[in-house]
């Protein structure tokens, strides 16, 4: 009798365990997010030296690396609008990173949905402007 109970309590541990890490699994995905980088400095000064003419960027240094980013999506159709706008005055370079943060996500998502449905350069330029914002916000103490 006593097998059977140590046998019952060993199944439902292992029953509840895989229940609570499918669980965690499923509410704890990171989402793919693309960065629009033109650039990669060793010092700050470079960086501002190198885009005096660029209106909206914003930088976070990486493995010893000041990264200028000019745009962020969330969707490969928002990106690829943005190449599409900015990538005849820059060389960029398509930098795709993992996010954990679900409100940030969610905020890109609706940048994303604002480019998506604009149609001019000027429309996209005020957006990205915004987005750039918020994402300094963000990024701003890793400099």
């Amino acid at each position: 009798m006593n097998k059977r109970i140590i046998i019952i309590s060993i199944l439902a541990s292992v029953l509840m365990s895989a229940a609570i890490y499918g669980y965690y699994i499923k509410n704890n995905k990171e989402s793919k997010i693309y960065l629009m980088q033109i650039g990669a400095y060793k010092n700050y000064d470079n960086v501002l030296k190198n885009t005096k003419d660029v209106s909206n960027y914003f930088v976070f240094k990486e493995n010893d690396l000041y990264k200028v980013f000019i745009g962020v999506a969330a969707s490969d159709e928002a990106y690829t609008k943005l190449l599409n706008i900015y990538g005849n005055d820059y060389n960029s370079y398509k930098k795709t990173i993992n996010l954990s943060d679900k409100d940030l996500e969610s905020k890109i998502i609706k940048y994303d949905s604002l480019i998506n449905k604009v149609k001019t350069k000027e429309e996209i330029d005020l957006i990205v402007k915004e987005e750039i914002k918020m994402i300094s916000d963000v990024f701003e103490e890793t400099i």
